[in-house]
């Protein structure tokens, strides 16, 4: 009995350690191949990462974005471009999305200072919420002493308040609005979630639009200024799920 519970006390503490290891191993083989430009290849194994362990690094979805452009796969190319850009904001990330939008004649991809801001948020979205929790924490033991010391608190309780709200909605809401790319062509566009109802549009994949929430097999998304609704299967989410559902990616430096 004590040998079943410290294999299972070993197991359990270097599992994380074990997934590590073959993530770093994985990487490795995946970039070797890269630099002997055996691309499809490389792709896999990285694509393997991707999805298998959410984790990836700005390298490895450059040369992800790389390879799809070469195979003429631009809208893939402008996925992996979009999660880099979400997470590691950079004008030359910019630029080349503005390029390939631009040589495909694809709509969405108009960046304002708010998404820079945004994806700023993003790259430093940990760092922000510790933040928040130490000034809190701070602002906790100060009320306390002053309460022993029978000293009037005043608004010191609200603003307490105020900064714990902040990092709890920082911390269990979405302030920035998910976006994804349209995957498939001829994906239809429909005025609400269900096959019966009336088709919008017929559009060409590549197109970034806005994702706002999520019904059954459906997306709700903004198009041309108005909701409308598009199949999960014909949508690349930016990111993920990791907004709608809870979920996140793993950023490597």
């Amino acid at each position: 009995m004590k040998r079943i519970f410290f294999t299972t006390l070993i197991v359990f503490f270097l599992s994380p350690f074990a997934c590590c290891a073959n993530y770093a191993d994985s990487l490795k083989l995946a970039d070797s191949l890269f630099r002997e430009k055996k691309y499809p290849q490389s792709y896999n194994i990285y694509s393997n990462i991707l999805s298998s362990t959410e984790k990836f690094s700005p390298r490895m979805l450059l040369k992800m974005a790389m390879i799809k452009e070469q195979e003429g796969d631009y809208t893939m190319s402008l996925y992996y471009l979009n999660l880099l850009y979400k997470y590691q904001p950079d004008k030359r990330v910019l630029d080349k999305m503005d390029e390939l939008a631009s040589a495909h004649q694809l709509t969405g991809y108009t960046f304002t200072d708010l998404e820079y801001f945004i994806s700023l948020y993003n790259q430093y979205y940990y760092y922000i919420i510790f933040f928040f929790l130490i000034v809190s924490a701070i602002i906790y033991l100060y009320l306390i002493f002053k309460k022993f010391h029978s000293k009037k608190l005043g608004l010191r309780p609200l603003f307490f308040v105020f900064v714990l709200s902040f990092a709890y909605i920082l911390t269990n809401y979405d302030i920035v609005p998910m976006k994804g790319i349209i995957s498939k062509d001829h994906s239809y566009l429909m005025s609400g979630p269900s096959a019966g109802a009336a088709p919008v549009a017929e559009v060409e994949k590549g197109h970034r639009v806005i994702v706002w929430s999520e019904d059954d097999v459906w997306y709700r998304i903004s198009w041309n200024g108005e909701f409308v609704y598009i199949k999960k299967n014909h949508l690349l989410l930016v990111g993920d799920e990791n907004h709608l559902r809870g979920e996140s990616f793993s950023f490597d430096i």
